[in-house]
């Protein structure tokens, strides 16, 4: 008997609609009149060939094509709108002014904290309005807002403000049209009724986890809400490394907890089809209260929906089709999720999940497997085939170590999440009784952080791998070869040889030679960050951590560094010292140069808690370290500390001239203009063979700064589409009038140089 053929039009719609929408928001206008002129094209050829070729075969391929296009016609508008808006010359006039500014915003995200500054709060919003001098501008742009200090948490959701501070244009990338730091608040509307009862909840949710030892304290409403303001940092990073981070961002995952207890419970009482799907209504809609506007939980939340919808009329087997109606109708409604990372994660993994899941389980199942064991393992494994191409892409490396703990994850996963969420429930009614909860709930989530702490701690448990679209491609090859090799008669054979040269790559990876002939110094790729390594004497100097521990520890492996003489902080911002617990796994780190916190206090503490041990030296200007053939000369910060600049933290930082067998390097750390001024004003000798360029190549460079450099190669450790559009392009063209070769970790991934 022949399976009913899928329709797979909507899917092909989505794909239209979201890589239309994706060009045009990386783009700009004329992005989207091309894309309407190819469309346009296409549906003229498939007219045509259809009234040549009867035979539907020779029409299959035009067909897909012109579908997409129908799609990719829908995002181009949508998009193009956004764009337009972002773009308004008008708002661009006034922002590039510079000047002192009065706005009116609604919030449009919950208040998260900083990584990088402490006490130091970031959100979304829209621009209602804009008022600088006798100028005054109305509209709805986009922004991203910073405050600085505890009252900035308590920010709800919907809440409308008049505030003031500085603008400046938002991110090379995506839609937000300004970027705002607020200085204080000068009037401000309450929030909707609803609004403040979701607050409310979070805030009773957080009371009732306080009966509960951290980390699982922080961890539980993580769980239950996606509140991760309490959650340790790097426990977080822990839970990233072997793929549970999916767990801690509320999610389908989250969302199908939630509407498939509601829907059991009401099966059980007997209750209509009908009540059942209302109930499930009124739960989501409760539930995107509570944790806020997540691209995920609204992508979820729109195909549960299609998915009731579908079973109020009869066709609960539709779910491919709805999670591509849901992206259609949630890309259009917001064409920037084209590009949210956590947009793309989630669809891609449910999508693996519908469609290779249960398939898989089915053929366990007949070869004698139990269901649960069958479903267990083929969920974790599907979803992470689906998302391993766009991880790989990202330069996240490619886990193997993911896949097991996912599997050993499932036994508590659903317990932990749904006694979290029962947590947040009961506390909205007791504190006290929620706490109960919380105590019961802090048994299998204690579980999950042994077990992501202990799949972290496997040694080359990531993989390297080619970033970019390079990246996921070959990961994509590579998955479609292996699915058509299982279709084979001679897998069996195929799949060993398949086997034993994987093994041979471990073993290379493992065991390979690290330290290139004639090596000078290694920018390693850590994404949006910094993390350099040149040669000492009996180890490796180490400048900066970059944001991650799971990078900064590939990298470390990769050269087979075993010890750390020297581990030089530029300064105490996360993306800097976020990854200082790699150095001292497996490794010794003897010591270390460090600048003022200059109040990045809480990178400060992080390199505390995770490098007590070794002997500290206090950055002066004119001291002089020598390793080897190695020497560190100090250059900056200056004696008396900056104060009251834009940044104190990066002005304070520690700025070294290191030689390495006669090549000079400059690492000015994420020094601005101010401190870049003073050192070239001062006639501090800058000069070098190679720089590393100041904060990622931001648009806070000093023209005199980079030319008395004099050097021939530049680095910039930088982030994939990172949102602060690093690094600017005006920096890019005075680079390359100076005649300097420059590599960038966003596109070269990590890279050695040598003399030779």
């Amino acid at each position: 008997m022949n399976r009913p053929r899928r329709d797979v039009r909507i899917i092909l719609v989505a794909v239209g609609v979201w890589t239309s929408a994706a060009l045009v928001v990386l783009n700009d206008v004329r992005a989207a009149y091309l894309l309407l002129g190819v469309a346009v094209i296409l549906w003229l050829l498939h007219f045509v060939a259809a009234r040549l070729w009867q035979r539907r075969r020779r029409l299959t391929v035009l067909s897909i094509v012109a579908t997409m296009s129908f799609g990719g016609l829908f995002g181009a508008l949508a998009s193009a709108v956004h764009v337009v808006n972002r773009d308004d010359p008008d708002l661009v006039t006034v922002i590039d002014g510079n000047e002192p500014v009065t706005a009116t915003v609604e919030v449009r995200s919950r208040p998260r904290q900083s990584q990088w500054q402490e006490s130091t709060y970031l959100f979304n919003g829209l621009l209602r309005a804009i008022a600088i001098d006798d100028t005054e501008l109305h509209g709805a742009w986009r922004i991203r807002l910073i405050g600085k200090g505890s009252e900035w948490a308590q920010i709800t959701y919907r809440r409308q403000m008049v505030v003031e501070g500085s603008i400046w244009r938002g991110e090379a990338t995506g839609l937000t049209a300004a970027v705002m730091r607020v200085g204080g608040v000068v009037e401000r509307d309450p929030a909707p009724a609803y609004h403040r009862w979701a607050h409310s909840v979070r805030e009773r949710t957080q009371d009732a986890v306080d009966a509960v030892s951290p980390p699982e304290s922080g961890l539980i409403p993580a769980l239950a809400i996606g509140d991760r303001t309490a959650l340790d940092d790097e426990l977080s990073d822990v839970f990233r490394e072997t793929g549970l981070v999916h767990l801690t961002v509320t999610s389908g995952y989250h969302v199908g907890i939630v509407t498939g207890a509601v829907f059991v419970i009401l099966l059980c009482l007997r209750i209509g089809v009908g009540g059942r799907v209302v109930a499930c209504v009124v739960a989501l809609l409760a539930f995107n209260l509570i944790v806020g506007p997540a691209p995920s939980v609204l992508r979820a939340s729109v195909m549960a929906g299609m998915a009731l919808l579908a079973l109020a009329i009869g066709r609960p087997r539709a779910a491919p089709q709805a999670l591509a109606a849901a992206v259609v109708l949630l890309v259009l409604f917001d064409p920037a999720l084209a590009l949210d990372p956590g947009f793309c994660l989630s669809v891609a993994a449910t999508m693996g999940l519908l469609v290779w899941a249960f398939d898989w389980a089915r053929r366990l199942r007949l070869r004698g497997w139990p269901t649960p064991v069958a479903l267990a393992l083929t969920v974790a494994a599907s979803t992470q085939v689906a998302v391993t191409p766009i991880l790989a892409g990202w330069g996240e490396g490619v886990s193997w170590v993911s896949v097991p703990v996912n599997l050993v994850a499932a036994v508590a996963a659903a317990p932990a999440v749904l006694l979290s969420i029962l947590v947040a429930v009961i506390a909205s009614i007791s504190v006290d009784y929620g706490a109960m909860v919380a105590e019961v709930a802090a048994v299998p989530v204690r579980f999950l952080v042994w077990l992501a702490e202990t799949g972290s701690a496997v040694p080359h448990g990531t993989f390297p791998w080619p970033r970019g679209w390079g990246g996921a491609v070959l990961v994509s090859v590579i998955v479609a070869v292996v699915w058509l090799v299982a279709k084979t008669r001679r897998r069996r054979v195929v799949f060993t040889v398949m086997t034993l040269m994987m093994l041979g790559a471990v073993l290379l990876v493992v065991v390979r030679p690290a330290t290139p002939e004639s090596w000078v110094v290694t920018m390693c790729d850590v994404g949006q960050g910094d993390a350099f390594v040149v040669p000492g004497d009996e180890g490796a100097i180490v400048i900066d951590a970059g944001p991650h521990p799971a990078a900064m520890d590939a990298c470390l492996n990769d050269l087979g560094v075993d010890a750390v003489e020297l581990f030089i902080v530029s300064h105490f911002h996360m993306d800097h010292v976020g990854g200082a617990a790699a150095l001292n796994r497996g490794r010794e780190v003897r010591a270390m140069l460090v600048p003022p916190a200059a109040g990045a206090e809480q990178g400060y503490e992080l390199v505390g808690k995770h490098l007590p041990t070794p002997i500290r030296y206090r950055a002066q200007p004119g001291e002089t370290h020598r390793y080897g053939a190695t020497t560190v000369e100090v250059l900056g910060p200056p004696k008396v500390e900056w104060s009251g600049t834009r940044s104190d933290a990066n002005n304070n930082s520690t700025v070294v001239r290191i030689e390495v067998d006669g090549t000079r390097l400059l690492f000015p750390g994420d020094v601005e203009l101010a401190a870049q001024e003073r050192l070239w004003r001062r006639k501090v000798d800058l000069s070098a063979d190679i720089v590393k360029v100041p904060h990622h190549g931001s648009a806070y460079q000093s023209d005199e700064f980079l030319d008395r450099t004099g050097a021939s190669t530049a680095l910039i450790g930088v982030g994939a589409g990172n949102r602060h559009g690093h690094p600017d392009r005006s920096v890019i063209r005075r680079l390359e009038s100076l005649g300097m070769t420059l590599w960038r970790s966003d596109r070269h991934g990590q890279v050695n140089l040598t003399t030779s």
